[in-house]
């Protein structure tokens, strides 16, 4: 609807999305599972033992028909890995999830008939530099922005399925 595409267009625009304050450096959040270390350089690592690092307690509502996820990140150089998934407990099944390697970035997901596919997206951003990442979906299609410019727009098999909102069986990480 044009209403969503507005949507979207204001967070790769202003990049204003937050999650409700969410901060996973404060030492007071008790809506993560997990840790979080700053190094000397400022460089921030996640570490829990969990499958795909910090799980998020409250901040990952269910998906809807049209949805966007925004995160802002430096993801060292020639690294990979998960930037965010939705999963049942201990990560045994993926709902969806948007994972970074050298050959770019890979959304992969469960649709709603319990289908599973994925779509690449050749856009790197294992290259040391922040970069500002916007994926979206009108449960036809799913698009990417990165750094304000568009990424990319791929068909997927049906709407994306969710476990629902977070909780002992419902996990949302990054």
């Amino acid at each position: 609807s044009e209403s969503f595409r507005a949507l979207v267009a204001a967070l790769v625009a202003r990049f204003s999305y937050q999650v409700r304050g969410f901060d996973v450096l404060a030492t007071y959040n008790t809506e993560a599972t997990g840790a979080v270390h700053v190094g000397k350089d400022g460089e921030v690592a996640v570490s829990s033992g969990a499958p795909f690092g910090l799980r998020v307690a409250k901040h990952a509502p269910p998906l809807q028909r049209h949805w966007a996820v925004a995160i802002d990140l430096i993801q060292k150089q020639y690294t990979r890995g998960y930037l965010f998934a939705k999963t049942t407990a201990q990560g045994a099944n993926r709902y969806y999830a948007l994972y970074s390697n050298r050959k770019g970035l890979r959304f992969y997901y469960t649709t709603k008939a319990g289908d599973r596919d994925s779509a690449l997206f050749k856009t790197q951003i294992n290259d040391g530099l922040r970069h500002k990442v916007v994926l979206s979906s009108d449960s036809q299609h799913v698009y990417l922005h990165v750094d304000g410019r568009f990424a990319g727009r791929k068909k997927v098999t049906g709407p994306v399925a969710d476990c629902g909102v977070p909780s002992d069986k419902c996990f949302f990480y990054i």
